[in-house]
């Protein structure tokens, strides 16, 4: 409803791409798709597990890392103290390699995601959260094209910035807890009285 009007004779497959391309442009800068992914059963003696995401979506990077709710840092254990790293956005690898005796443990994981570049649709919490921001990203896209009938470098300019404006706005919110207003503090020199 956002998009279409406002570019009439745009083929719907045009449509839809660029609705993808502005949707995994908002993700990556906003991080504002945040999800726990399903948790992996860690064995004993086993370092590399696959993840699991949501359908039609990539990872952006894993936000949190826990093993039965102890965090995970990644990078190379130093001091043999357990951490990871992705070896590529399907999988993790625990370094070093986990000795648990028997049983298993759980490693709790959460996840910025982006929609996959070959996505059908958007995941129900864009489309609920963010889909006016999706559209201006989508309209700047579409409207810069060249030669056609929708074509307006004007009005791609003017969309773009409201789909900037928007990626900081959803910035702001996943940083600060979906907080409005300003971030900053009123300076107070040291030793001065106040009150």
């Amino acid at each position: 409803p956002y998009i279409l009007p406002e570019v009439m004779g745009a083929p719907i497959p045009a449509v839809n791409l660029a609705i993808i391309r502005a949707a995994r442009e908002f993700c990556e800068k906003s991080l504002v798709w945040e999800v726990d992914i399903p948790s992996i059963a860690i064995s004993n003696g086993v370092s590399e597990y696959d993840l699991s995401l949501p359908d039609e979506s990539d990872l952006i990077h894993l936000t949190s890392v826990k093993l039965e709710g102890v965090t995970v840092c990644p990078g190379e254990s130093q001091d043999g103290a357990l951490r990871y790293r992705q070896p590529d956005l399907g999988h993790i690898e625990l370094v070093p390699v986990p000795e648990l005796g028997s049983g298993f443990k759980l490693l709790e994981l959460r996840a910025a995601l982006k929609p996959a570049r070959n996505a059908n649709k958007i995941s129900h919490f864009l489309y609920n959260e963010w889909a006016e921001a999706i559209a201006f990203g989508a309209l700047s896209i579409l409207k810069r094209q060249q030669r056609q009938a929708w074509s307006d470098q004007q009005g791609a300019l003017s969309d773009r910035q409201e789909f900037e404006r928007k990626m900081s706005e959803a910035k702001n919110r996943a940083l600060h807890g979906h907080a409005k207003g300003s971030v900053s503090v009123r300076r107070i020199p040291f030793g001065a009285r106040h009150g």
